[in-house]
């Protein structure tokens, strides 16, 4: 099989082989894809993390031998932070994959890349409703941006799975996928703080999703992150 990998801050994933079709989603730096088809210059991807797929300009991906990779995730933790390799810098946003970090460096392929700054190892990370709540407000104020996964740009769905990517729980890409993952929860009475909630139309369809972070409150994506008031009968 043929795998690639990001190695830039963000890579878009767009609907059709055109860089004026839909963005559906991003690639983080660090984020292994399969390459399914190629059409000209481009790559129809696949991701090994949460399967989403869609066309990826072929020139921003390099390859990437799967097979002789440790895998072991070390997410960054910043917001924005630089990573230097060959005496250049790559800026990477939160949720970026620094495979096999040692507190200095990382190798990531054939390169070894350098970086000072916070990360989360989801191996040694306990997810728990506090740590959920510590980790969504880091996207405060960010912009809303469909298909966007990073403080730059976010839209709702991508704001819960980064959010739980970070604690090492993987879930799907978007809303209509994520409600059929976990528990229900019956009554709005017995959610808890970190608890996702699913918002649906009059035809029952899926439309948005947020999480509670206690008091009363949901931090969604409307505009931009922000946190609301929320109660049974909705925000």
């Amino acid at each position: 099989m043929n795998f690639k990998s990001c190695e830039l801050s963000l890579v878009c994933v767009r609907k059709d082989a055109s860089e004026d079709s839909l963005m559906t989603s991003q690639l983080l730096f660090g984020e292994i894809v399969m390459v399914l088809t190629v059409h000209e210059s481009w790559y129809y991807i696949r991701s090994i993390i949460d399967h989403h797929e869609g066309w990826v300009i072929a020139a921003q991906l390099k390859d990437f031998e799967l097979e002789k990779a440790n895998l072991k995730a070390n997410y960054c933790l910043d917001l924005v932070n630089i990573i230097t390799v060959e005496n250049e810098n790559i800026p990477v946003l939160i949720g970026s994959n620094l495979f096999q970090y040692d507190g200095m460096s990382f190798k990531h392929g054939v390169k070894k890349f350098f970086y000072n700054g916070s990360i989360v190892n989801p191996e040694k990370t306990d997810p728990n409703s506090k740590l959920a709540q510590k980790l969504v407000l880091k996207y405060l104020n960010s912009p809303y941006l469909f298909g966007g996964k990073s403080p730059i740009g976010i839209d709702a769905s991508a704001l819960v799975q980064m959010v739980y990517r970070l604690m090492g729980i993987y879930i799907p890409r978007y809303h209509f996928e994520q409600v059929k993952n976990g528990e229900n929860v019956e009554f709005y009475t017995n959610a808890q703080l970190g608890d996702l909630v699913f918002f649906d139309d009059e035809r029952g369809t899926i439309i948005h999703v947020g999480m509670l972070i206690g008091d009363g409150q949901i931090i969604h994506v409307h505009d931009k992150v922000r946190i609301d008031p929320i109660d049974m009968y909705g925000i």
